[in-house]
């Protein structure tokens, strides 16, 4: 009967090298799909607050006159303050509608990428119409560490904001941009999702 015969040493290397070759080839596409799902979960979480910032954005602003929102931006830009007076919905049977006692501000500090909402600790002068915040009252925002002294409750909507703008349109129409940053994925090259933005048109119920 005849032995069967053992590996030689080039056989054993050669198998070892394409060994190693396969090891090499599936690690590759590992740590690819890995990289890929993590992209795909820090785009989605991002969007997910992107939505639930306009979110914020439309529930205050729907139920507002253009006469009572008022819009700041510093000229860096640094900062950014949107102040709303809103209508004040148990009074909707009432003979002679109400608005809120205080505005509702959303603050945005560039530097640290913070949005907040909160209330102004000033009152309103009147509660029988809509009315804008000054521009002294809005700088004042502006000029001191945000969120500031100024605000009542503050809360924090969301971090990572890039860019926050507001503009009044035709209609009218509130149009609110926000924009997001993607935290990096990729701690060697720092390489990062490209920033996420949202445009949103909102039509006032009180105009």
């Amino acid at each position: 009967m005849r032995c069967s015969r053992g590996w030689t040493l080039v056989e054993a290397l050669v198998a070892m090298a394409l060994a190693s070759i396969i090891f090499v080839v599936v690690a590759g596409v590992l740590h690819s799909t890995s990289r890929v799902t993590r992209i795909q979960t820090q785009r989605s979480l991002q969007q997910t607050r992107l939505q639930s910032i306009v979110a914020h954005l439309e529930k205050v602003l729907v139920g507002c006159s253009p006469a009572g929102v008022s819009w700041r931006r510093s000229a860096g830009p640094d900062a950014a303050v949107l102040a709303a007076h809103c209508y004040r919905i148990d009074t909707f049977t009432s003979p002679q509608p109400r608005w809120e006692e205080s505005w509702r501000v959303f603050v945005w500090d560039a530097s640290t990428g913070q949005l907040f909402l909160a209330r102004n600790a000033t009152p309103v002068p009147s509660d029988t119409r809509p009315q804008a915040m000054t521009p002294p009252q809005l700088d004042a925002f502006l000029s001191s560490a945000l969120p500031g002294p100024n605000l009542v409750e503050p809360r924090l909507l969301a971090s990572r904001v890039t860019d926050f703008r507001y503009t009044l349109e035709p209609g009218p129409l509130f149009r609110v941009e926000v924009e997001v940053d993607v935290p990096a994925y990729d701690q060697q090259t720092r390489a990062a999702v490209p920033r996420l933005r949202v445009v949103k048109q909102i039509h006032p119920r009180n105009q």
